[in-house]
């Protein structure tokens, strides 16, 4: 099955008229999610944040737009505006933002839809192909689970990222190692929220059978 491309145009189409648009891709396929994760949109006017309740609505392409962004008959606001996008993770997908994605929305009616650009990676529960090699584990500091860091293998001594995930909020993690040979060095590392990094560490065979701990200092 293939799926329609946000960033090429089909030979027929419905075109919608919006301000931002909002790509997800399943960071594993490269395509849009089978079913989209929740998302909410706050506006950012200083110090002060507003939570909006607008519709977010699936394109066909598989693009998200909301419903508060369609204000794209008159001239839109005198001045930029800030927003910023949460969307929810899961034991499936996890957001590679988990703060947010902030974002402007120019007055400019030229400069319009904005991208909004969302990976979501493999949570600890993602469904991957079963012939596949996974590693497991958790991210930990100091016995504590480390919430939303980034699990990334890596090749040429961290040169090449080759696959990369997200812990949960208990700090599992899972995530392919599809190019791993027992001849080829592959390592794995976890870095935290915040952007301090577990050591490095060489995957070996028995990584795929039992659980891996990944500390964070």
């Amino acid at each position: 099955m293939s799926w329609p491309s946000a960033d090429v145009a089909p030979l027929s189409r419905l075109r919608v008229a919006t301000q931002v648009v909002v790509l997800v891709r399943d960071e594993v396929t490269g395509e849009p999610p089978a079913v989209s994760p929740t998302m909410r949109l706050q506006r950012v006017d200083g110090l002060a944040v507003t939570d909006l309740d607008w519709t977010a609505r699936l394109t066909i392409s598989g693009a998200v737009v909301f419903a508060g962004f369609d204000r794209v008959s008159g001239s839109g606001a005198a001045v930029a505006e800030d927003y910023l996008l949460l969307v929810a993770s899961d034991g499936v997908f996890r957001a590679d933002h988990p703060a947010g994605y902030a974002f402007t929305v120019p007055p400019d009616s030229g400069q319009w839809p904005v991208e909004v650009r969302v990976r979501l990676l493999p949570g600890p529960a993602y469904p991957y192909l079963r012939h596949l090699p996974v590693v497991r584990g958790r991210v930990l500091r100091s016995g504590a689970p480390v919430p939303d860091a980034i699990v990334a293998l890596t090749e040429n001594n961290g040169a090449v990222v080759s696959a990369r995930c997200a812990a949960d909020h208990l700090g599992r993690f899972s995530v392919r190692a599809q190019r791993y040979r027992p001849t080829r060095a592959m390592e794995i590392r976890a870095t935290a929220p915040g952007g301090v990094s577990s050591p490095s560490r060489v995957l070996v065979s028995d990584d795929f059978v039992q659980s891996v701990d990944l500390i964070v200092p």
